[in-house]
């Protein structure tokens, strides 16, 4: 199995620089993601929306009218969602012991989100994680980056 990250969802998604890696990582076999990941590309892809609409910034999200952030956020919910049931991603359950995350977080200086996607890897026996995340180069050792070709740059 492949723990999908947001960054790869995202990037094929929306065309970017990265879409090209995101996009070869997504044809390999086995793929999984869980609700950090989901979470992160939900919010980034309203975050994109609301810009669009003129909420630049998270604190006049705020002061979006309700119905319009509702339409927003059942957008990017329903993008994502399709996007993974297309690309044939299954959803995983993340382990319930935040000790855990915590401590890969020190360990190897990730971010709380980052941590707790290795944690799920690494607590269902996965070794591949797809991600455009310069911050997992500090996992190398413990877990295989994939594109190869991003990770070879």
């Amino acid at each position: 199995m492949i723990y999908v990250d947001a960054n790869i969802i995202y990037n094929a998604l929306v065309e970017t620089e990265l879409t090209g890696y995101a996009l070869k990582a997504l044809k390999f076999e086995g793929k999984v993601t869980s609700w950090t990941a989901i979470n992160e590309v939900v919010y980034t892809l309203f975050r994109k929306m609301a810009e669009k609409e003129g909420f630049r910034t998270i604190y006049s999200i705020k002061e979006m009218p309700r119905d319009l952030r509702k339409g927003l956020l059942d957008k990017a919910y329903l993008t994502v969602e399709r996007f993974l049931l297309e690309k044939g991603i299954t959803s995983i359950p993340e382990p319930h012991n935040e000790y855990v995350a915590h401590q890969i977080s020190v360990e190897y200086g990730l971010l709380p989100a980052d941590a707790m996607i290795l944690a799920t890897a690494l607590s269902h026996g996965i070794d591949k994680i797809a991600t455009l995340d310069r911050d997992f180069e500090a996992v190398k050792g413990i877990i295989t980056l994939l594109p190869e070709e991003y990770w070879e740059v």
